[in-house]
């Protein structure tokens, strides 16, 4: 059984899905609980069973859930995200250990950067602090995510880094790129404009790029809060900058010679920049994004900036320029849909599950 927030609007949805589907291609029994109503059935193999969790108070919410799960008996119960990963842990406080199955909480996001100012984010700190050492598995999208893990009171043997489904099982190789020799650097940046991504750090870099005589574009794919004053910026500092909204496959606008830049202050993992890597377009990201360490091979899918301040993200576009062809297929085949439904099944073999 997968407990999510819901089946579509980000990563961490996607994941769900594509486990779900696979697994029941597996001939696994898969139960999906959500706690909004939003769309993606249609997404999902028609042999998942989906339930909601929706309406009411948070505690009439919580029985639900608990009912469902001692009357389905899954084997294990895997939660996506920090809040239904406190979710699920409460909603199980005083089940009989022979009614309780095993336990896997998912996290996608470095917890401890992220939200770090806000009172919200403080109490969801506090409240996995008190709820994760009750998991019997903490799953992470990468090894700063699993890291962080540790802070929340889960012991190292009991954490599995599991590589996200990003690729379909026929993914790219990667080897399409070719060095930038146009004249004219075309930077893309697909990602939600909200201040974790900075996205307006998209435009400063354009800016620095341009102070040391390149010519350079902006395309980003996506939208959010920060649209207006990205655009603004953009303005301001004479930058040409397109904003066409969220494209699915973004990448299948891009030519070999653009360059993927995701300049977020953190990234659980960064999803993009994989998806990039198969589509043989080279990327840049800050390495005090820290999970994206696990998205980009340094040197041959990209280059991993000092930091995300502009003057050095604009000197790994500059390396990234000199980048050609390099076929990372072996790299890439974790993050397809089989190999990471395998290494999901393996984390959970280990904590128990039948």
């Amino acid at each position: 059984m997968f407990v999510a927030q819901g089946l579509h609007g980000g990563g961490a949805e996607l994941v769900v899905r594509r486990w779900a589907s696979r697994l029941v291609e597996l001939g696994h029994r898969v139960d999906v609980a959500t706690t909004t109503s939003t769309p993606g059935e249609s997404e999902l193999d028609s042999r998942v069973t989906r339930y909601r969790m929706v309406g009411g108070h948070v505690l009439r919410r919580a029985r639900a859930l608990r009912s469902l799960v001692t009357t389905r008996r899954p084997d294990v119960v895997v939660s996506h995200l920090t809040r239904q990963n406190v979710f699920l842990l409460a909603s199980l406080l005083g089940v009989r250990a022979h009614r309780r199955p095993v336990v896997a909480i998912t996290e996608h996001s470095v917890v401890s950067l992220i939200s770090a100012g806000s009172l919200t984010g403080a109490l969801g700190r506090l409240a996995a602090r008190a709820l994760y050492p009750r998991a019997d598995l903490g799953l992470a999208v990468s090894h700063a995510v699993g890291v962080d893990l540790l802070r929340y009171g889960i012991s190292p043997d009991r954490i599995r880094v599991v590589a996200n489904p990003v690729l379909h099982d026929a993914g790219g190789t990667g080897s399409a790129c070719v060095p930038t020799t146009s004249g004219t650097i075309h930077l893309v940046l697909p990602m939600r404009l909200a201040d974790q991504k900075q996205p307006v750090r998209g435009v400063e870099t354009a800016r620095e790029l341009m102070r040391r005589g390149h010519r350079v574009r902006l395309t980003y794919f996506g939208t959010g809060l920060l649209m207006a004053e990205t655009s603004a910026a953009a303005g301001r500092l004479g930058v040409h900058a397109e904003f066409p909204g969220w494209v699915e496959p973004w990448w299948d606008g891009c030519s070999p010679d653009d360059i993927v830049l995701l300049p977020s202050k953190v990234e659980g993992l960064g999803n993009v920049l994989i998806e990039a890597a198969s589509a043989g377009l080279r990327a840049v990201a800050p390495s005090t994004a820290f999970g994206v360490a696990d998205a980009i091979v340094p040197g041959l899918t990209g280059v991993l900036s000092r930091s995300s301040d502009a003057v050095d993200l604009a000197d790994a576009v500059e390396s990234a320029m000199s980048l050609g062809a390099t076929d990372v297929s072996p790299w890439l085949s974790a993050f397809t849909v089989s190999a990471s439904t395998d290494s999901l099944l393996a984390a959970l073999r280990s904590a128990g599950m039948r």
